[in-house]
C-alpha cells in the first residue's frame, strides 16, 4: 500500500502494528504484527523522502509448488501413524474443581495452550522430547509468556519420530530430563486452564512421569 506523506511517522507505524483488531467472529483480538507472525510473514513500513510517499508492505512466504494431480496421484503418500485417542467421560468430576470456577465465563479464564513431542505414541513406554506452551488471556496470546524446552528422553529417538517433529538425538543431548522439566512446566501452568490438540494423550504422558 502506498500513499502521499510529507514525512515518515515511525510512532504512527508502531501504533498500527500493535493496534488490536477484532476477528471475524468477534470473540478475540489480534494485532497486525501477530497476524503476520502467524503466517510466517513480516510487516514493513518504508518512507521515500524524495517521492514523499509512505509504503506499507505485508510479506508472506511463497507457497511451495504443488505437483500436478497426475504426478501426485501416481506417488502413494506415506502412511503416518497418528496419536491414539483417549476419552474421559467424567469431565465434570475432576480433582480441583469448584463451583466458583465452574460459574466463571470462559472469556474470563486464563489459558495455557501447550503441546508435547515424544519418542512414540505409547504412554508408559515412550518419552517426552519437547514441551511448548503459551499463555492466553481475554482471547489474546501473550507473546512474552511462553514455555519452550527440549527434554532429554535418556534414550534414542526413533528416526520415524524425528521425521515427524524434527527433533534429533543431537538436539536433546545435554538438555534436562523430564523429572527436571515437568515441575517447571507445572509451575508455569499454575492457575490456568490447559488447552491442547490431543490433551488426553499429553496428560497420560505426564501421568506416566
Amino acid at each position: 500500500i502506498c500513499w502521499p506523506a510529507e514525512q515518515g511517522d515511525a510512532d504512527m507505524w508502531g501504533h498500527w502494528k500493535d493496534r488490536l483488531l477484532v476477528t471475524d467472529d468477534s470473540d478475540g483480538v489480534v494485532t497486525l504484527r501477530e497476524v503476520a507472525d502467524r503466517h510466517g510473514g513480516e510487516v514493513w513500513f518504508q518512507y521515500d523522502g524524495a517521492a514523499r510517499h509512505a509504503y506499507f508492505r505485508l510479506l508472506l512466504p511463497r507457497a511451495s509448488d504443488q505437483e500436478s494431480p497426475r504426478t501426485a496421484a501416481s506417488v502413494p503418500a506415506p502412511a503416518l501413524e497418528s496419536r491414539p485417542e483417549y476419552y474421559d467421560f467424567d469431565l465434570f468430576h475432576q480433582p480441583g474443581q469448584s463451583p466458583a470456577l465452574d460459574d466463571r465465563s470462559l472469556r474470563d479464564l486464563t489459558y495455557t495452550v501447550f503441546d508435547t513431542e515424544t519418542t512414540g505414541l505409547t504412554p508408559g513406554i515412550d518419552e517426552i522430547v519437547s514441551i511448548g506452551a503459551l499463555r492466553m488471556v481475554n482471547g489474546r496470546l501473550l507473546r512474552q509468556e511462553v514455555f519452550e524446552q527440549l527434554v532429554d528422553p535418556q534414550r534414542a529417538i526413533p528416526v520415524t519420530a524425528s521425521a515427524i517433529h524434527g527433533i534429533t538425538d543431537e538436539m536433546v543431548r545435554g538438555q534436562p530430563p523430564a523429572s527436571v522439566v515437568l515441575p517447571h512446566f507445572f509451575e508455569f501452568t499454575a492457575g490456568t486452564v490447559l488447552l491442547g490438540h490431543n490433551l488426553a494423550f499429553d496428560m497420560r504422558m505426564f501421568q506416566e512421569k
